[in-house]
Protein backbone atom coordinates (compact mmCIF):
# COMPACT_ATOMS: atom_id res chain seq x y z
CA UNK A 1 0.00 0.00 0.00
CA UNK A 2 1.36 3.73 -0.87
CA UNK A 3 1.01 6.12 1.56
CA UNK A 4 1.04 10.11 0.53
CA UNK A 5 4.02 11.92 2.76
CA UNK A 6 1.87 15.15 2.34
CA UNK A 7 -0.29 13.77 5.03
CA UNK A 8 2.12 13.67 7.65
CA UNK A 9 2.11 17.54 7.26
CA UNK A 10 -1.69 17.36 8.16
CA UNK A 11 -0.47 15.67 11.58
CA UNK A 12 2.10 17.71 12.05
CA UNK A 13 0.79 21.29 11.20
CA UNK A 14 -2.45 20.13 13.16
CA UNK A 15 -0.41 18.84 16.78
CA UNK A 16 1.41 22.44 16.31
CA UNK A 17 -2.16 24.68 15.49
CA UNK A 18 -4.67 22.19 18.03
CA UNK A 19 -7.06 24.04 15.49
CA UNK A 20 -8.36 22.31 12.34
CA UNK A 21 -9.46 25.94 10.55
CA UNK A 22 -6.11 27.09 11.44
CA UNK A 23 -4.06 24.30 10.66
CA UNK A 24 -6.01 24.35 7.43
CA UNK A 25 -5.15 27.86 6.99
CA UNK A 26 -1.42 27.32 7.51
CA UNK A 27 -1.07 24.78 4.93
CA UNK A 28 -3.04 27.31 2.42
CA UNK A 29 -5.67 24.81 2.42
CA UNK A 30 -9.91 25.11 2.82
CA UNK A 31 -11.22 23.69 5.83
CA UNK A 32 -13.19 21.01 3.82
CA UNK A 33 -9.70 20.04 2.05
CA UNK A 34 -8.04 19.86 5.50
CA UNK A 35 -10.73 17.62 7.31
CA UNK A 36 -10.73 15.01 4.09
CA UNK A 37 -6.78 15.02 3.95
CA UNK A 38 -7.31 14.16 8.02
CA UNK A 39 -9.92 11.48 7.47
CA UNK A 40 -7.37 9.65 4.78
CA UNK A 41 -5.01 9.82 6.98
CA UNK A 42 -6.93 8.35 9.78
CA UNK A 43 -8.05 5.45 7.88
CA UNK A 44 -4.16 4.57 7.03
CA UNK A 45 -3.04 4.28 10.42
CA UNK A 46 -6.34 3.05 12.02
CA UNK A 47 -6.24 5.66 15.03
CA UNK A 48 -8.29 9.30 15.10
CA UNK A 49 -4.77 10.85 15.71
CA UNK A 50 -6.48 13.86 17.39
CA UNK A 51 -9.38 14.28 19.54
CA UNK A 52 -11.50 17.18 19.99
CA UNK A 53 -11.49 18.70 23.51
CA UNK A 54 -12.09 21.85 25.56
CA UNK A 55 -8.53 22.64 24.83
CA UNK A 56 -8.81 22.26 20.99
CA UNK A 57 -7.49 19.29 19.30
CA UNK A 58 -5.89 16.86 21.43
CA UNK A 59 -3.16 14.05 19.96
CA UNK A 60 -3.68 10.46 20.57
CA UNK A 61 -1.04 8.06 21.97
CA UNK A 62 -0.42 6.69 18.34
CA UNK A 63 -0.59 10.29 16.71
CA UNK A 64 1.70 11.52 19.68
CA UNK A 65 4.69 8.19 18.66
CA UNK A 66 4.53 9.47 15.54
CA UNK A 67 4.73 13.36 15.52
CA UNK A 68 8.55 12.91 16.36
CA UNK A 69 9.45 11.19 13.38
CA UNK A 70 6.96 12.94 10.99
CA UNK A 71 8.49 16.07 11.79
CA UNK A 72 12.48 14.48 11.37
CA UNK A 73 11.31 12.80 8.04
CA UNK A 74 9.52 16.22 6.40
CA UNK A 75 12.66 18.35 7.70
CA UNK A 76 15.32 15.85 5.75
CA UNK A 77 13.08 15.72 2.82
CA UNK A 78 12.96 19.84 3.09
CA UNK A 79 16.74 20.29 3.74
CA UNK A 80 18.07 17.27 1.86
CA UNK A 81 15.77 17.31 -1.60
CA UNK A 82 13.63 20.53 -1.90
CA UNK A 83 16.29 22.84 -0.46
CA UNK A 84 19.51 23.24 -2.57
CA UNK A 85 22.81 23.64 -0.60
CA UNK A 86 24.10 27.10 -0.92
CA UNK A 87 26.91 27.84 -2.79
CA UNK A 88 29.92 28.97 -1.80
CA UNK A 89 32.53 29.68 -3.70
CA UNK A 90 35.16 30.47 -1.35
CA UNK A 91 35.03 26.60 0.08
CA UNK A 92 34.64 25.57 -3.23
CA UNK A 93 37.10 22.93 -4.52
CA UNK A 94 37.03 21.87 -8.17
CA UNK A 95 38.56 21.51 -11.28
CA UNK A 96 36.56 22.89 -14.11
CA UNK A 97 37.52 21.68 -17.43
CA UNK A 98 36.63 24.02 -20.27
CA UNK A 99 37.28 22.77 -23.81
CA UNK A 100 39.24 26.00 -25.19
CA UNK A 101 41.94 26.11 -28.37
CA UNK A 102 45.65 26.91 -27.32
CA UNK A 103 45.05 30.51 -29.28
CA UNK A 104 41.80 31.37 -26.60
CA UNK A 105 43.73 29.61 -23.40
CA UNK A 106 46.13 32.45 -24.00
CA UNK A 107 43.21 35.06 -24.80
CA UNK A 108 40.63 33.79 -21.62
CA UNK A 109 42.57 32.05 -18.96
CA UNK A 110 44.72 34.71 -17.38
CA UNK A 111 41.81 36.82 -17.11
CA UNK A 112 39.57 34.30 -15.99
CA UNK A 113 41.49 32.91 -13.18
CA UNK A 114 42.92 36.19 -11.74
CA UNK A 115 39.09 36.81 -10.95
CA UNK A 116 38.13 33.25 -9.87
CA UNK A 117 41.01 33.37 -7.64
CA UNK A 118 39.84 36.62 -5.69
CA UNK A 119 36.66 34.53 -4.33
CA UNK A 120 37.02 30.88 -4.98
CA UNK A 121 41.11 30.64 -4.34
CA UNK A 122 40.77 26.49 -4.63
CA UNK A 123 39.25 26.54 -8.08
CA UNK A 124 41.54 24.87 -11.05
CA UNK A 125 41.04 24.22 -14.73
CA UNK A 126 41.82 21.79 -17.52
CA UNK A 127 41.70 22.95 -21.22
CA UNK A 128 41.14 20.13 -23.43
CA UNK A 129 41.15 21.05 -27.42
CA UNK A 130 38.53 18.01 -28.68
CA UNK A 131 37.25 18.14 -32.49
CA UNK A 132 33.17 18.73 -32.17
CA UNK A 133 32.00 15.41 -32.60
CA UNK A 134 33.99 13.98 -29.33
CA UNK A 135 33.07 17.55 -28.01
CA UNK A 136 29.54 17.18 -28.41
CA UNK A 137 29.62 13.52 -26.29
CA UNK A 138 31.87 14.75 -24.00
CA UNK A 139 29.29 17.76 -22.63
CA UNK A 140 26.54 15.15 -22.48
CA UNK A 141 28.66 12.96 -20.07
CA UNK A 142 29.75 16.04 -18.01
CA UNK A 143 33.41 15.22 -18.88
CA UNK A 144 33.79 19.20 -20.23
CA UNK A 145 31.77 21.69 -18.48
CA UNK A 146 31.96 24.77 -21.06
CA UNK A 147 32.82 24.68 -24.64
CA UNK A 148 34.46 28.60 -25.31
CA UNK A 149 34.62 28.90 -29.53
CA UNK A 150 32.88 28.95 -32.68
CA UNK A 151 31.02 25.74 -32.81
CA UNK A 152 28.28 25.78 -35.55
CA UNK A 153 28.35 22.06 -35.37
CA UNK A 154 27.18 21.74 -31.64
CA UNK A 155 22.78 22.72 -32.43
CA UNK A 156 20.75 20.04 -30.89
CA UNK A 157 18.27 20.62 -28.34
CA UNK A 158 20.15 19.41 -26.08
CA UNK A 159 22.77 21.98 -25.88
CA UNK A 160 22.27 25.52 -24.74
CA UNK A 161 24.31 28.74 -26.25
CA UNK A 162 25.63 31.87 -25.29
CA UNK A 163 26.77 34.56 -27.35
CA UNK A 164 30.47 36.73 -25.92
CA UNK A 165 31.37 38.25 -28.65
CA UNK A 166 32.08 38.71 -32.11
CA UNK A 167 35.94 38.18 -33.52
CA UNK A 168 37.54 38.42 -36.74
CA UNK A 169 41.39 37.57 -37.86
CA UNK A 170 44.68 39.74 -38.50
CA UNK A 171 48.08 39.16 -39.89
CA UNK A 172 51.54 38.92 -38.23
CA UNK A 173 54.76 39.50 -40.58
CA UNK A 174 58.47 38.77 -40.05
CA UNK A 175 59.12 42.97 -38.94
CA UNK A 176 62.39 42.44 -40.92
CA UNK A 177 60.55 42.34 -44.03
CA UNK A 178 59.76 46.08 -45.65
CA UNK A 179 56.51 47.23 -46.68
CA UNK A 180 55.41 50.42 -47.17
CA UNK A 181 51.95 51.01 -44.67
CA UNK A 182 50.33 48.64 -42.38
CA UNK A 183 48.07 46.74 -45.46
CA UNK A 184 49.27 43.80 -47.80
CA UNK A 185 49.10 43.95 -51.42
CA UNK A 186 47.36 41.09 -52.73
CA UNK A 187 50.02 39.76 -54.71
CA UNK A 188 51.89 39.97 -51.18
CA UNK A 189 49.33 37.93 -49.67
CA UNK A 190 49.63 35.25 -52.37
CA UNK A 191 53.33 35.44 -52.62
CA UNK A 192 54.51 35.52 -48.95
CA UNK A 193 55.23 31.85 -47.46
CA UNK A 194 52.18 30.88 -45.00
CA UNK A 195 52.56 29.14 -41.82
CA UNK A 196 49.19 27.98 -40.96
CA UNK A 197 47.80 25.96 -38.18
CA UNK A 198 45.85 22.96 -38.76
CA UNK A 199 44.17 22.76 -35.48
CA UNK A 200 40.75 21.30 -35.37
CA UNK A 201 38.91 25.28 -35.08
CA UNK A 202 35.61 25.99 -36.98
CA UNK A 203 37.00 29.82 -37.05
CA UNK A 204 39.48 28.29 -39.91
CA UNK A 205 36.98 26.49 -41.75
CA UNK A 206 35.30 30.34 -41.88
CA UNK A 207 38.46 31.88 -43.08
CA UNK A 208 39.42 29.34 -45.36
CA UNK A 209 35.64 29.17 -47.05
CA UNK A 210 35.81 33.21 -47.44
CA UNK A 211 39.37 33.00 -49.69
CA UNK A 212 37.83 30.60 -51.89
CA UNK A 213 34.59 32.50 -52.51
CA UNK A 214 37.32 35.37 -52.68
CA UNK A 215 39.95 33.01 -55.04
CA UNK A 216 42.54 34.21 -52.81
CA UNK A 217 45.38 31.53 -52.47
CA UNK A 218 47.74 31.28 -50.06
CA UNK A 219 51.35 29.19 -50.34
CA UNK A 220 51.92 27.46 -47.32
CA UNK A 221 55.30 26.86 -46.22
CA UNK A 222 54.81 25.87 -42.83
CA UNK A 223 51.90 23.62 -41.15
CA UNK A 224 51.53 23.35 -37.16
CA UNK A 225 48.95 21.90 -35.37
CA UNK A 226 49.16 24.53 -32.53
CA UNK A 227 48.35 28.46 -33.12
CA UNK A 228 50.61 29.81 -30.23
CA UNK A 229 53.81 28.48 -32.37
CA UNK A 230 52.69 30.79 -35.56
CA UNK A 231 53.87 33.90 -33.71
CA UNK A 232 57.29 32.29 -33.20
CA UNK A 233 57.44 31.28 -36.50
CA UNK A 234 57.23 34.50 -37.44
CA UNK A 235 59.66 35.84 -35.44
CA UNK A 236 62.16 33.67 -36.35
CA UNK A 237 61.73 33.50 -40.25
CA UNK A 238 60.26 35.59 -43.58
CA UNK A 239 56.60 33.67 -43.17
CA UNK A 240 53.28 35.34 -42.55
CA UNK A 241 50.32 34.13 -40.51
CA UNK A 242 46.44 34.65 -40.21
CA UNK A 243 45.17 34.32 -36.33
CA UNK A 244 42.45 35.32 -34.20
CA UNK A 245 42.73 38.79 -33.62
CA UNK A 246 43.09 38.47 -30.40
CA UNK A 247 46.21 36.79 -30.79
CA UNK A 248 47.59 39.67 -32.62
CA UNK A 249 46.86 42.24 -30.44
CA UNK A 250 49.10 40.26 -27.87
CA UNK A 251 52.23 40.52 -30.28
CA UNK A 252 51.48 44.36 -31.55
CA UNK A 253 54.24 45.20 -29.72
CA UNK A 254 56.26 42.96 -30.30
CA UNK A 255 59.95 44.02 -31.64
CA UNK A 256 60.64 41.20 -34.14
CA UNK A 257 56.40 40.87 -35.66
CA UNK A 258 54.22 43.31 -37.36
CA UNK A 259 50.38 42.84 -37.22
CA UNK A 260 49.56 44.23 -40.85
CA UNK A 261 45.82 43.87 -42.64
CA UNK A 262 45.43 41.30 -45.22
CA UNK A 263 44.39 43.13 -48.51
CA UNK A 264 40.86 42.75 -48.03
CA UNK A 265 38.20 42.32 -44.90
CA UNK A 266 38.23 39.11 -42.99
CA UNK A 267 35.08 37.56 -42.35
CA UNK A 268 33.72 37.47 -38.83
CA UNK A 269 32.03 34.92 -36.48
CA UNK A 270 30.77 34.97 -33.37
CA UNK A 271 32.72 33.18 -30.06
CA UNK A 272 29.90 31.42 -27.72
CA UNK A 273 30.05 29.22 -24.51
CA UNK A 274 28.29 26.28 -24.80
CA UNK A 275 26.83 23.86 -22.29
CA UNK A 276 24.34 20.46 -22.36
CA UNK A 277 20.72 21.45 -21.03
CA UNK A 278 21.81 18.70 -17.73
CA UNK A 279 23.82 21.18 -16.29
CA UNK A 280 21.38 24.34 -17.19
CA UNK A 281 20.43 24.98 -13.49
CA UNK A 282 23.71 23.49 -11.73
CA UNK A 283 25.11 26.02 -9.36
CA UNK A 284 28.52 25.60 -10.21
CA UNK A 285 28.44 25.49 -13.84
CA UNK A 286 26.30 28.45 -14.08
CA UNK A 287 28.90 30.62 -11.55
CA UNK A 288 31.70 29.66 -14.69
CA UNK A 289 29.06 30.76 -17.26
CA UNK A 290 29.03 33.72 -15.44
CA UNK A 291 31.77 34.57 -15.29
CA UNK A 292 33.15 33.69 -18.81
CA UNK A 293 29.92 36.23 -19.85
CA UNK A 294 31.22 38.89 -17.19
CA UNK A 295 34.16 39.10 -18.61
CA UNK A 296 34.03 38.43 -22.17
CA UNK A 297 30.32 39.03 -22.98
CA UNK A 298 29.72 42.87 -22.37
CA UNK A 299 31.76 45.53 -25.00
CA UNK A 300 33.26 43.31 -27.16
CA UNK A 301 36.97 43.43 -26.42
CA UNK A 302 38.98 43.34 -29.34
CA UNK A 303 36.39 45.05 -31.55
CA UNK A 304 37.77 48.72 -30.88
CA UNK A 305 40.89 46.75 -32.46
CA UNK A 306 39.39 45.05 -35.26
CA UNK A 307 37.65 48.39 -36.21
CA UNK A 308 41.03 50.20 -35.84
CA UNK A 309 42.31 48.04 -38.51
CA UNK A 310 39.12 47.83 -40.82
CA UNK A 311 36.78 50.29 -39.78
CA UNK A 312 33.69 48.68 -40.34
CA UNK A 313 33.43 44.90 -40.27
CA UNK A 314 30.77 42.45 -41.95
CA UNK A 315 28.20 40.74 -40.04
CA UNK A 316 29.34 37.40 -38.26
CA UNK A 317 28.76 34.18 -40.21
CA UNK A 318 25.68 32.83 -39.08
CA UNK A 319 26.41 29.53 -37.11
Amino acid sequence: MTFDLNLLRILTTLNEHRSVSRAAEQLGMSQPGFSTALARLRRHIGDPLFVRTSEGMQPTPRAMRMIDSATQLLQSVEHDILEAPPFQPETLVTRYRVALADVAVQAFVPHLMRRIWQVAPQVSIDTPMLPPGELERALEAGEIDLAIGYFPDLNKDSLLRQRLFTHTFACLMNGDRPLAGDQLSREAFSSIGHAVADAPLRSEKVYDAFLARQRIERRVVITTPHFLSLPHLVADLDVLATVPISLAMVYRDHPRIRVVRPPFVPPTFVVSQHWHRRYHQDPRNRWLREHFAQLFGQGEVWLPYARELYGELPPPVDP
